[in-house]
């Protein structure tokens, strides 16, 4: 069977020596450029652009045909004046020195970088867009422009003559005004579209290099969002074993205490309950008790203002206070001590007078007259109603 050359070669498998590694690997052909020669994409996930075969394959006792998909024997890459090779893939250990999560973060913040651009690119495409459709509505405009003009030009048609008639001189210079500045504009937009032209050109170029950069890791590195996802359940799922097997020894340790706990909580609620319904029954009986001593008091206050206003009528009798000072006067010598008065004033003054033994004792130091410390009838009279003035006062 003829090998295939050219674009024929997309879709078929093959074999590359290389021969840094001394091994032969194996892959299909997806893309054929003339420049770049064939796009191989192999099958430990690598992807590389291969020049044009012009050598000799590797000799085998093999026979091809015998497969059920051709092959297409491959060449040995030799060296070329006008197309650069692709560089072999090279196990350098001084170029993959990271560990696979640093790897891992930098495949991440690549292809974030990737989605990056290409949302940058979009946007630069969208301006180039939006830039064109200006330009061709600005052409349209002048196109109308000038099909109005011409139009204005031809007519014949009388119309009714406005208050004041442009000629078609004013009329052309303005549209050539018009037309010139559009030109200008126009001319501003395709330096726009020409400098997002060349930002999108870098942005390829960007693009390139990172993706260039992405194929040039080893395989092994090149881990897939799905293995990632997988190996994060797998940990996950020994995470949920490991939390599991350490809840399930200490569940019987933890109920063995709260079984102890509870059986002393309820002890203590039993206790609590039942001193809780003894306080209750004491509230209770005192509660009864002062109920009993406020009638008991609320009684007494009773009969004490009745005894109050039977005393009223009284305290303006001199009959009363006659009885009272005689009956203090017991050597009947018609006149009291001031002792003996003010022990008899404090008697008949009621508590809500405020009276006070060293008030009276001032009161009677100054009426007085002949210091002799003896208070007759008359004198007790009238502290009697100085008494009795004070309190209707208050």
């Amino acid at each position: 069977m003829a090998r295939p050359e050219g674009a024929d070669a997309v879709g078929w498998r093959v074999q590359v020596l290389w021969e840094d590694e001394g091994a032969w690997f194996e892959g299909v052909v997806t893309e054929y450029e003339d420049q770049r020669g064939y796009y191989v994409c192999y099958d430990d996930g690598d992807e590389k652009w291969q020049p044009t075969m012009a050598s000799s394959t590797r000799d085998d006792d093999h026979d091809t045909t015998t497969t059920s998909m051709p092959t297409l024997e491959p060449y040995q890459v030799k060296s070329s004046t006008t197309v650069k090779p692709a560089k072999p893939r090279r196990n350098n250990p001084g170029v993959f020195f990271h560990d696979k999560e640093t790897l891992l973060e930098m495949k991440t913040k690549l292809t974030a970088k990737k989605k990056a651009l290409d949302d940058h690119l979009r946007q630069l495409q969208l301006k180039v867009t939006t830039a064109e459709i200006a330009e061709a509505a600005q052409k349209q405009e002048v196109a109308d422009l000038t099909a109005k003009l011409t139009v204005e030009q031809l007519t014949t048609t009388r119309r009714v003559a406005p208050p004041k008639q442009v000629s078609n001189e004013e009329r052309v210079l303005d549209l050539t005004v018009k037309t010139r500045q559009m030109k200008k504009d126009n001319q501003k937009l395709r330096a726009s579209v020409g400098e997002a032209t060349t930002r999108v050109g870098v942005l390829k170029e960007k693009l390139d290099a990172a993706r260039a950069e992405w194929h040039a890791l080893p395989a092994q590195c090149r881990t897939s969002v799905g293995e990632i996802e997988t190996q994060i359940a797998l940990l996950q799922a020994q995470k949920e074993a490991l939390i599991a097997n350490q809840r399930h020894d200490t569940v019987a340790s933890i109920s063995d205490q709260l079984s102890d706990s509870a059986l002393a909580l309820k002890q203590q609620l039993a206790d609590s309950d039942s001193k809780v319904w003894k306080l209750k029954a004491e509230l209770h009986h005192w509660k009864g008790l002062v109920e009993q001593e406020r009638a008991k008091v609320d009684a007494m206050q009773a009969h004490l203002t009745s005894l109050q206003s039977d005393m009223r009528p009284f305290r303006s009798s001199k009959l009363l206070l006659r009885s009272a000072f005689d009956r203090c006067d017991k050597d009947k010598s018609g006149d009291l001590t001031v002792n003996e008065t003010i022990q008899m004033l404090l008697l008949l003054a009621s508590p809500d007078d405020g009276v006070s033994e060293q008030d009276m004792r001032s009161h009677f130091a100054q009426t007085d007259a002949n210091h002799d410390h003896r208070i007759d009838f008359d004198e007790f009279c009238a502290a009697v109603d100085r008494l009795f003035s004070n309190s209707g006062a208050t």
